[in-house]
């Protein structure tokens, strides 16, 4: 080898543009990447079809639902360094009510509790969904006077909302929290 070529060598195993060396630095080192991932949400209401995709980590928007409708809620996140965990949970408040010819009556009302997740994607993965299921439960009420049953808001039994808090953290160690806020 001459002194040029060896310098060549010498110069792209420093920066790691040789192949095949061992124990040269990567060109691209991994977790450098100070931003934090990218969130985006996903409602679906699988009974209705109707489906919203939320942009950014905070999100507030309303939809109609039915009394027993099935909703996915989905939080998606991306980062170039991969992300690493991803987290969702969520609860809120349903108000079942009976309308009939003018007049309404508060017929239910509950707490409604979605159980957490917490995943780890093993190798960390550039993009990530997850996604966890409502079941409406007006559905269940019955009675014996005319009239529809919707989910809805009253003064005294509060509004049919969900909230939901995720966060998602990159391989650089970047954390985005985010909040979806469902009215129903």
């Amino acid at each position: 080898m001459n002194y040029r070529a060896g310098l060549l060598t010498i110069l792209f195993a420093a920066i790691g543009l040789l192949p095949g060396c061992t124990g040269c630095p990567p060109t691209q080192k991994p977790g450098t990447n100070l931003n934090p991932p990218n969130m985006n949400w996903f409602i679906q209401d699988q009974t209705s079809g109707q489906t919203i995709y939320g942009q950014g980590a905070t999100f507030s928007t309303n939809l109609n639902v039915g009394i027993s409708d099935t909703l996915i809620i989905g939080v998606a996140a991306q980062s170039p360094d991969g992300v690493t965990e991803i987290k969702v949970s969520g609860g809120g408040h349903y108000v079942c009510i009976q309308t009939s010819t003018g007049s309404y009556a508060v017929i239910g009302s509950g707490s409604l509790n979605v159980p957490s997740q917490d995943v780890h994607p093993s190798p960390p993965q550039a993009a990530y969904f997850l996604a966890t299921t409502v079941q409406m439960p007006c559905g269940g009420f019955k009675t014996g006077s005319p009239g529809n049953i919707t989910v809805g808001s009253d003064p005294r039994a509060g509004q049919s909302n969900l909230t939901f808090n995720a966060s998602a953290t990159n391989a650089s160690g970047q954390t985005v929290n985010g909040t979806l806020q469902l009215g129903l």
